[in-house]
């Protein structure tokens, strides 16, 4: 017997997660060939797109001056 769903819907478990770990999404457009750039070198690292904006977010834009 399967376990009962917690949420009715993707969506609604999405959301939740989303609120849980407070996040939000950010959309930019950028340049095809940089695009492909940046996956070939996330590829390279094994890193996500997540992680690596942050942290250049964070050390490049609001560090402390």
């Amino acid at each position: 017997m399967p376990r009962p769903r917690k949420y009715e819907s993707d969506a609604e478990r999405q959301k939740a997660y989303l609120e849980r770990n407070d996040l939000t999404s950010m959309c930019v457009k950028l340049p095809s060939s940089l695009v492909r750039e940046f996956e070939d070198w996330l590829k390279f690292k094994d890193k996500t797109k997540a992680e690596v904006i942050e942290k250049l977010l964070r050390s490049q834009l609001l560090r402390k001056r």
